[in-house]
């Protein structure tokens, strides 16, 4: 999903301006496989931009300073005993490091890569906002 990401995108929105490579936007389409068309279409580079958009977007919009601040203090308020409270802090630890961690490799891609693909319909809402937050 790194490797590259502004020329995936790129190849995405080549292959998006070309009519065979537009899947019709309908909820009752059934959908049409068409092997054919996986390398024409650059179906590869479409699955690794979806993934990093996905991976990323949210993420790099995310004030993390806010959400850890809603939590300081609840190992405190729920934990019973020493040992459910060490577990609870070093959890809490691991996962402000792995979010921080996922949030820096995304920083490190192109912001290019994330811009709008014009052949693509903009979905409803805010498509930045947390995913709890916007229709599917």
């Amino acid at each position: 999903m790194l490797a590259d990401p502004v020329g995936a995108r790129r190849a995405v929105a080549e292959a998006l301006d070309r009519p065979e490579c537009r899947a019709p936007l309908s909820e009752s389409w059934p959908g049409e496989v068409r092997p054919d068309l996986y390398k024409a279409c650059s179906a590869e580079a479409m699955l690794r931009l979806a993934s990093l958009q996905d991976k990323c977007v949210e993420r790099l919009h995310t004030d993390w300073e806010k959400v850890w601040s809603r939590s300081v203090g609840r190992a405190e308020e729920i934990a019973d005993t020493q040992e459910k409270y060490h577990r609870m802090v070093e959890s809490d630890h691991y996962a402000r490091a792995n979010n921080y961690w996922r949030t820096y490799t995304c920083r490190t891609v192109p912001p290019e890569a994330f811009e709008w693909i014009e052949a693509l319909p903009v979905p409803p809402g805010d498509p930045t906002a947390n995913r709890y937050g916007r229709p599917p």
